[in-house]
């Protein structure tokens, strides 16, 4: 989508103080869908250098941000903030090892294409998952090691796609789901009701949440990451993740 073509209504804007505060905010991870997550600092530090290169950073600015940095580093060492250094793409692996036994052996789906998708893969070959394949508008090749990379299928592949795949992880920007109940439904049939695990990292969502009304599925949202990670503490018993699942 052209930025021209997001309405005014989806930006906000601060103004002095509150800039500088919601630059700390960014930056340290407390605006994060995962409190403190490492992986905002990185972005905060590489949208500066971009916006540096292409000479939009001016005097007063360049100040704040050098400021923030220092903060932000600083609230990073001397607090909690990062006691548990998960990114939404950590969590979706938790989420994974907390419903399947053996992780590795099963099959993944990506839907989506963009950064996210590309840090989600990234942390599941890291844990040892082997069996991922993607799908996108576009078909862009993800390089993700100088051995391993992903060719994502079009989108019109959803429907085999879905009744191969044990996991289902989105992340695509649409306007509507992609992935409805009926077609869950009739993968089911072929899968002879296999559990499925799908995780909805989207916003809007990209899954319709009827699914959660059939047996053999688990949904979990960004919403529900949200809450399992409030006030930045996963709850922990026995090395497990505690968490409750979409389900009626």
């Amino acid at each position: 989508m052209d930025i021209n073509q997001i309405p005014d209504s989806h930006f906000y804007f601060f103004n002095n103080i509150n800039a500088l505060i919601h630059m700390c905010k960014v930056a340290c991870g407390i605006d994060s869908q995962v409190v403190g997550e490492q992986e905002i600092f990185g972005q905060f530090k590489s949208a500066y250098k971009i916006a540096d290169d292409l000479g939009l950073i001016k005097s007063r600015l360049r100040l704040y941000i050098d400021k923030t940095l220092e903060i932000s580093k600083k609230i990073r060492t001397s607090t909690k903030i990062g006691i548990n250094p998960l990114s939404v793409s950590g969590l979706a692996l938790n989420l994974v090892k907390r419903i399947f036994e053996k992780p590795e052996n099963q099959k993944v789906l990506i839907v989506g294409g963009g950064e996210m998708a590309k840090l989600i893969i990234e942390t599941l070959y890291k844990s040892g998952i082997r069996d991922i394949s993607a799908i996108n508008r576009s078909i862009k090749v993800m390089n993700i090691t100088d051995t391993f990379n992903v060719i994502p299928m079009p989108l019109s592949s959803s429907h085999k796609a879905l009744e191969d795949a044990d996991i289902i992880i989105t992340s695509a920007t649409t306007t509507v789901p992609i992935i409805g109940k009926g077609a869950v439904e009739s993968a089911l049939q072929i899968r002879k009701n296999k559990p499925m695990l799908f995780i909805d990292l989207a916003v809007p969502r990209n899954i319709e949440s009827e699914i959660k009304l059939l047996e053999q599925v688990y949904l979990f949202s960004i919403d529900d990451i949200k809450k399992i990670t409030k006030d930045n503490f996963l709850i922990l018993s026995g090395g497990k993740i505690e968490i409750k699942h979409d389900r009626p």
